[in-house]
């Protein structure tokens, strides 16, 4: 039997005496009687989707997944397609966990909705992996949420919650909240939970981010995974709800050929109690319609994900209204290379690559230095990135400074660099994607920011969020 709400808070409380030295007042205080502090942010928008999928009474469309959900689905466009439904997109932050979607969904489930889970390909999603961190910054302010939190999470819940509270305490007393601008934010999304942010066309370097490859692996389709899916399909047919698994859009252009999509999908399949909607291949796009990730789509990207999904939705349910829209133009790219800082531009080797450069190693007078600053562009063009193997087992290198030309960081990118003290980076807003291998071999890294300002964007980012503890600012 679940524990009731009054004993899970409790035994957060309890948690906290016994584990810390701060006291048990001030972190209930933080936690649950400040205002909430995220609601602005990214997370922020989760409760929006909680609240529309709880007040919706009519027969709905629950979309579940990730952020591939939240920057592909076009809620007013589908809903215009699919009018006999209301359409409740539920997804936002795949480091929240499928599962945890999947649990806050499953009591808004009933008698003729239609339920399609969609999460990303990466091990990550498909598993039942949960951040409790990120659950609680999405759930700050409506505690109610936190009821549908199943038993083996709460004890990770419990854990994180005085880290949570502190951080919660810092903002306020700080009497300024994380207010993000830019597409992760709160007010990103319309009033219907659709994401409005305009996204003109790809910003990756490359056109695709080729540290996230998409892979076509059978290992990605875990057992335990899977059965909880079919657990969750049985409990929606009890209720007379209809179950779908539906691809997410995928840059075609990182997929790995070294996979078989057809073998995937015939294990998925079969693995699977509950059909899958259209074909993996109708759900490859070229390299145009995507943003920042090779997950999520720009713009008019989000319109031919959309379009795609209704089609498959309608032919699942024979639903034989057109499907017929306006086809978006394919966005055009253009590249201007940044000024800034170019005095070490010599001491870099340099490979181009898409629309710019991407650095590829360190020359003899790179070697030498205790202190690098990327250049911002080199011949005439950006510098967009560095290769995982720039700065690798550098153990000269105590400093790096990155200029906001540079949109993605590699994972491993400073493993045997043990003297790497400091990266700078200059862009007050986190333009820059990077991955959750960033700390690997180098713990005691600093990653410094303009100004507080700049440290709140990056504290609750989709993608930096995660090294929040290891950032500070220039006050």
């Amino acid at each position: 039997m679940k524990k009731t709400y009054r004993n899970r808070i409790l035994g957060a409380v309890i948690v906290c005496i016994v584990f810390l030295s701060i006291p048990v007042g001030a972190l209930v205080w933080a936690g649950f009687i400040l205002p909430p502090q995220y609601d602005e942010s990214y997370y922020g928008e989760l409760s929006a989707m909680y609240e529309k999928l709880t007040r919706t009474q009519e027969k709905k469309i629950i979309l579940i997944g990730g952020s591939s959900l939240a920057f592909g689905v076009d809620v007013d466009l589908m809903g215009r397609m699919i009018d006999d439904y209301e359409i409740c997109s539920f997804g936002l932050y795949g480091a929240i966990g499928t599962k945890a979607m999947l649990d806050l969904a499953a009591d808004t489930i009933r008698e003729g909705d239609i339920v399609i889970i969609s999460p990303e390909l990466t091990e990550q999603t498909m598993s039942l992996y949960f951040s409790p961190g990120d659950m609680w910054m999405a759930v700050d302010g409506k505690p109610e949420m936190l009821k549908k939190i199943e038993n083996e999470d709460y004890a990770s819940m419990a854990a994180a919650f005085p880290h949570f509270a502190s951080q919660k305490l810092f903002y306020y007393e700080k009497k300024e909240k994380p207010r993000p601008d830019g597409v992760y934010a709160k007010a990103s999304f319309n009033e219907n939970c659709s994401m409005v942010y305009e996204r003109e066309h790809n910003i990756m370097p490359l056109m695709y981010d080729e540290n996230v490859p998409i892979c076509f692996s059978e290992e990605l389709i875990q057992e335990e995974f899977v059965d909880y899916l079919n657990d969750y399909y049985k409990e929606c047919c009890s209720k007379g709800a209809m179950v779908y698994y539906n691809f997410c859009p995928m840059n075609r252009l990182a997929v790995d050929d070294s996979s078989s999509v057809s073998d995937f999908y015939r294990t998925l399949n079969d693995a699977l109690c509950f059909p899958i909607l259209g074909n993996p291949e109708d759900y490859l796009f070229d390299e145009a319609w995507f943003y920042d990730s090779n997950f999520h789509m720009n713009s008019p990207g989000m319109k031919v994900y959309t379009q795609q999904m209704v089609k498959d939705v309608k032919l699942a349910v024979e639903d034989g209204s057109s499907t017929l829209t306006e086809t978006p133009e394919k966005p055009v790219i253009s590249v201007k290379a940044a000024h800034g800082d170019l005095s070490d531009s010599d001491c870099f080797l340099y490979e181009e690559k898409g629309q710019g450069y991407q650095i590829i190693g360190l020359s003899d007078s790179g070697m030498k230095k205790e202190v690098l600053i990327i250049p911002t562009e080199y011949k005439g063009k950006p510098v967009w990135s560095f290769s995982a193997d720039t700065f690798r087992n550098n153990e000269k290198l105590e400093e790096i400074t990155v200029p906001s030309s540079v949109v993605s960081i590699p994972g491993s990118c400073f493993r045997g660099c043990s003297n790497l003290k400091k990266l700078n980076l200059l862009s007050p807003e986190p333009v820059c994607a990077v991955d959750s291998q960033l700390l690997e071999g180098v713990s005691r890294l600093e990653i410094w920011l303009p100004d507080y300002g700049s440290y709140v964007n990056y504290a609750v980012n989709y993608y930096w969020s995660q090294y929040a503890d290891n950032m500070r600012f220039v006050k």
